[in-house]
């Protein structure tokens, strides 16, 4: 009986090894830097990096934004290593009740290019959007998706005014 454990106990072991390495190379990561200009302007930059298999879960923010979302700046393979995104690929900034701050603005970014992107209102009932400067007093969660190659890397500032 107390062979039959140690056997069971030594498997289990091994299966946790084996699996473990599997998990780790489907961990996407972000780091993020925070900067305040002065005049009440901050900056939010998260530079990111998918995991092995294309994908990047989302990340909420350790920073809380409060005050005036005023723009975000995307770049792409931030870390100069040539591993770029495939162009049009779409992200998410999201506030801590849920509302997507960019509406449309941050989906097909561009994979060789800076880019800028206001932050829109989507009207529900005719799917227009208009340009607005959202106040909000929370965490941001980013989700990005269709980034379609494996480590690539990309950086998105956030600025906003205090309020």
């Amino acid at each position: 009986m107390k062979n039959n454990i140690l056997k069971l106990c030594l498997a289990l072991v091994i299966v946790m090894i084996m699996v473990t390495p599997l998990y780790a190379t489907h961990i996407s990561t972000c780091t993020e830097t925070y900067t305040h200009f002065g005049s009440g302007i901050y900056e939010l930059i998260l530079d990111w990096m998918s995991s092995s298999s294309s994908t990047f879960t989302t990340y909420t923010t350790t920073t809380t934004v409060k005050g005036e979302v005023l723009q975000a700046v995307t770049y792409t393979d931030s870390a100069g290593d040539g591993a770029k995104t495939l162009d049009n690929y779409d992200i998410t900034v999201t506030a801590a009740d849920g509302t997507n701050l960019f509406g449309s603005a941050l989906s097909n970014r561009d994979s060789l290019n800076t880019e800028i992107a206001l932050p829109q209102h989507i009207t529900p009932s005719t799917m227009d959007t208009t340009n607005f400067q959202p106040i909000i007093d929370g965490k941001l969660t980013i989700a990005i998706a269709n980034i379609g190659a494996d480590s690539t890397t990309g950086r998105i500032v956030i600025f906003w005014r205090a309020k």
